[in-house]
C-alpha cells in the first residue's frame, strides 16, 4: 500500500478525520513499525579518519549493530589486531540512541586519532523512516506484506480512540462507543505482521558476514570478506 492508498482507505472508514490527522497517524505507525522490527537498514562511512576519533550519531538511528574496519585495499581488519574498539557515548532520549560514536584502545584508553592502518570505517545500523509530510510522500517501507502491518496499526489506533455507532439499545436509542472487536482484530493483525517482519530480519541477520566465529581459545574473528569502493562511496557519511 502507498501513503495515498492508506489515506483513502482510512478516510472511507472515518470520513470526519482530516488529512493532516490521518497522515500524522500513518507517520507514527510507520516509525513505530520500523523501531520495533528494524526493517530499514543503512550503511554509513566515517569521514575525516585522520584527524578525529568520534562522530555524531545521525538523527533517526534506532540501533547501531556493527562497526567494520577496512584497509586501503578494502580488506577487513580486526579490531583486536588494530588495538581499537568502539562505544556509543550518551543517550539523548529514552529508547533512542544519541550522542557520539567514540573509539578507544583495547586496554580501555580513549584515543584521539584512528590508527593509520585503518582507511575506511563502515557502520551498519537500523533507522527510522523519513517523516511523512503529505499524501504524496512515499513510505520508506514499500513491501506490500509489511505495509499491511503499518495500515493495521493505523486502524487499531483510530478504532481505539474514535466512538462509533454500535447499534441500538432496548429502547431504540443509538448506542455509541469504542468498537472493541475491531480494536482487537487490527491489534492482532499488526502484531502478526510485526512478528513476521522480525523473523525475516533475524533470518537475514544470521547470514550476514558480521556473524562471530569463535576461534583460537575464545578470540572471535569475522569472515575475511572484502568490501569495495562502490559500497564505501554509496554509504551515508557521518561527520
Amino acid at each position: 500500500m502507498t501513503t495515498l492508498e492508506m489515506y483513502e482507505s482510512v478516510q472511507q472508514l472515518f470520513p470526519d478525520l482530516g488529512q493532516t490527522q490521518i497522515i500524522l497517524e500513518i507517520d507514527r505507525a510507520q516509525k513505530k513499525f520500523c523501531r520495533k522490527t528494524k526493517v530499514l537498514k543503512e550503511i554509513g562511512t566515517l569521514a575525516t579518519l585522520t584527524s578525529k576519533a568520534y562522530w555524531d550519531i545521525p538523527a533517526g538511528l534506532v540501533e547501531l549493530y556493527e562497526v567494520e574496519l577496512y584497509d586501503s585495499s578494502y580488506a577487513p581488519l580486526h579490531k583486536v589486531d588494530e588495538d581499537i574498539d568502539w562505544y556509543v557515548d550518551g543517550d539523548t532520549a529514552a529508547g533512542k540512541i544519541g550522542g557520539q560514536l567514540r573509539f578507544y584502545s583495547t586496554n580501555g584508553t580513549e584515543i584521539s586519532t584512528i590508527p593509520t592502518s585503518i582507511t575506511y570505517i563502515l557502520t551498519r545500523y537500523a533507522k527510522l523512516p523519513t517523516t511523512l509530510a503529505t499524501v504524496a510522500t512515499a513510505l520508506d517501507v514499500t513491501d506490500d506484506d509489511l505495509t499491511e502491518g503499518i495500515f493495521a496499526s493505523v486502524l487499531e489506533s483510530f478504532y481505539a480512540r474514535i466512538r462509533l455507532p454500535l447499534g441500538t439499545d432496548r429502547g431504540g436509542n443509538a448506542v455509541v462507543g469504542i468498537d472493541s472487536k475491531m480494536v482487537a482484530y487490527w491489534q492482532a493483525k499488526a502484531r502478526e505482521i510485526e512478528l513476521d517482519a522480525k523473523k525475516w530480519i533475524n533470518k537475514l541477520d544470521s547470514t550476514e558476514r558480521r556473524t562471530r566465529n569463535y576461534q583460537h581459545a575464545g578470540l572471535f574473528s569475522l569472515p575475511k570478506e572484502h568490501t569495495d569502493a562502490t559500497l564505501v562511496a554509496a554509504a551515508t557519511s557521518w561527520t
